[in-house]
């Protein structure tokens, strides 16, 4: 696939994550955080790797802001995304 058709997508991924709210992974940070990591992994890209850890980040301060405003389900999702990108 062109890398222009695919850094336009990758910019668009990442605003909408910027967005978002949601911390699941089907719609919100923590399944666009998978994709960047996976995405940064196969293309050996370290720009989405940093893409990736930053979005990581946003998801930790908003489960430490308050983690009680978080549904159970988005809760375990993100412990099955963390589990494997973390040193826990």
């Amino acid at each position: 696939m062109n890398d222009d058709i695919m850094e336009n997508i990758n910019k668009k991924i990442f605003a909408f994550a910027n967005e978002t709210n949601e911390l699941n992974i089907e719609i919100g940070k923590m399944g666009i955080c998978i994709y960047f990591f996976l995405f940064a992994k196969n293309k050996k890209n370290k720009q989405l790797q940093l893409h990736a850890e930053k979005l990581l980040d946003a998801i930790y301060e908003k489960l430490i802001k308050d983690i009680s405003l978080k549904s159970i389900p988005d809760l375990m999702q993100v412990g099955i995304g963390i589990n494997p990108y973390c040193s826990c």
